[in-house]
C-alpha cells in the first residue's frame, strides 16, 4: 500500500471511531441516566484518548510522509546537479576550444588560415568578443596597403613618399585584395569599443574600393558624428576614398564629405608652393595625388584604379629658363617630355596635367 493511501485510511478510521464513541456516549446518557455524570466523564476520557491516539498516529504518518518527500526532493536536486554539471563541463570544453582557435588565429601569420581559425572559434562560441573586429581590421589594413600600392607604384622602384629616395620596402607586411573579406567581417561587428569613428572610416574606404557610393557617404557621416573634433584624413585615406572617381564632381563630393579642400586643377601658384616647400624630400621632384580623367588616353596600359601619384620637377635650361618635368611610375618610370620632344615651360606643364588628371592635392606626409 502506498504511503499516501495509508495516511488516508488511518485518518478515516480515527474519525469513524471517534464518531461511534460519541454516538454511544450520547445514547448511554439518555438511556442509562443512573450512570451519572461520572460515567459520561469517563467515557469522554476514553473518547478523548482514542482521538488523541488517532491524532498521534496521523502525525506519525504525516512525519513519515514528509521525510519521504524530502528524500525525493533531495534525490531530484542531486539528479539536477548531475545534469547541470554535465552541461557546465560541456560548455566549458566548448569555450576552451573556442579560445584555443581564437589564439591560433591571433598567432597565425597567414591571413587566410587565421580567418579559418576565427571562423571555427565563432562556430563554437558565437558571442566570442573582438573576433570580427580583429579579422576585419586585419583584412582591411592588408587591402589598404594593396590599394595604395596600386596608386603609388613608386614602391616597386624603392621610392617611398614619406622618405623620398633610398628606403627599403616593407616586405614583412601582408598585402592583398581582401576587400570583400574585410567588409564581411567588419559588417558583422555588433558593437564597437574605442575608436568608433575609425571603424566607420575603414568601412567607407572599403565601400569606395567596391564602388558603393551610397555607403561611402553614409559611413563618412557616421564617422563625423562620432568625432565632432574632426578626423585627420591622410593622403592614403583620400586616395583610397577616391578609388572609383573619374570626374571632378565625384571628387568634389567626396572631398566635401571629409572637409578636404581638393585642388581639382593644378595652378601656377600651387605649383610654386609645391616646388618651393621645404620638407622631407630630396631633389626637385614633388609628388601630388590625382585622379585620372574620364576618357583620357593617358595611363591606358596602367592599373585600372583611378587615383595616381604623379611627380613634378623643375630645372634650369642652359639659357637660364625654367623647364618642367612630369613623371609617374607604372610598369616603368614614365617621364615627359620625351627625349626628342621640345622642353616644357610652365604653361605646357599645366595644360598637360589638367588635361590628363584631376589634381587632388600635394602628398607631403
Amino acid at each position: 500500500m502506498k504511503r499516501g493511501s495509508m495516511f488516508g485510511w488511518m485518518t478515516a478510521i480515527s474519525t469513524i471511531v471517534t464518531i461511534i464513541l460519541l454516538v454511544i456516549a450520547s445514547a448511554l446518557k439518555y438511556s442509562l441516566p443512573a450512570l451519572g455524570y461520572l460515567g459520561l466523564a469517563g467515557l469522554a476520557s476514553i473518547v478523548g484518548g482514542v482521538a488523541t491516539l488517532g491524532g498521534i498516529i496521523t502525525g506519525l504518518i504525516g512525519l513519515y510522509s514528509l521525510v519521504s518527500i524530502n528524500e525525493k526532493i533531495q534525490a531530484a536536486i542531486n539528479d539536477e546537479k548531475k545534469v547541470l554539471k554535465g552541461q557546465l563541463d560541456k560548455q566549458l570544453s566548448i569555450n576552451m576550444r573556442a579560445v584555443s582557435e581564437y589564439n591560433r588565429g591571433l598567432s597565425e601569420s597567414n591571413i587566410r588560415r587565421a580567418s579559418e581559425h576565427m571562423e571555427n572559434a565563432l562556430k563554437l562560441q558565437s558571442e566570442l568578443p573582438l573576433v570580427s573586429e580583429h579579422m576585419g581590421s586585419r583584412f582591411a589594413e592588408a587591402t589598404f596597403r594593396w590599394a595604395w600600392h596600386k596608386i603609388d607604384r613608386s614602391q616597386d622602384f624603392k621610392v617611398r613618399l614619406n622618405r623620398y629616395g633610398g628606403s627599403t620596402l616593407e616586405t614583412d607586411m601582408e598585402e592583398g585584395d581582401y576587400r570583400h573579406d574585410a567588409i564581411k567581417w567588419l559588417e558583422n561587428v555588433k558593437t564597437v569599443d574605442g575608436e568608433q569613428a575609425l571603424y566607420w572610416v575603414k568601412l567607407a574606404k572599403l565601400y569606395a574600393l567596391i564602388g558603393d557610393d551610397r555607403k561611402i557617404v553614409s559611413s563618412l557621416r557616421k564617422a563625423s558624428e562620432m568625432n565632432e573634433k574632426g578626423i585627420n584624413y591622410s593622403e592614403k585615406d583620400i586616395g583610397i576614398l577616391l578609388w572609383n572617381c573619374l570626374d571632378p564632381e565625384q571628387v568634389q563630393e567626396l572631398c566635401g564629405a571629409i572637409h578636404y579642400d581638393a585642388s581639382i586643377t593644378l595652378t601656377e601658384p600651387l605649383l610654386e608652393s609645391v616646388l618651393k616647400r621645404e620638407g622631407s624630400y630630396a631633389g626637385t621632384m614633388r609628388p601630388l595625388l590625382a585622379v585620372r580623367r574620364r576618357g583620357t588616353m593617358m595611363f591606358k596600359s596602367e592599373a585600372p584604379s583611378s587615383p595616381i601619384i604623379y611627380y613634378i620637377g623643375r630645372m634650369l635650361s642652359e639659357s637660364g629658363e625654367d623647364r618642367y618635368i612630369l613623371q609617374w611610375y607604372g610598369n616603368d618610370v614614365i617621364q615627359y617630355p620625351k627625349s626628342n620632344d621640345a622642353p616644357w615651360d610652365v604653361n605646357k606643364l599645366l595644360n598637360v596635367v589638367n588635361d590628363w588628371v584631376i589634381t587632388v592635392g600635394e602628398v607631403y606626409r
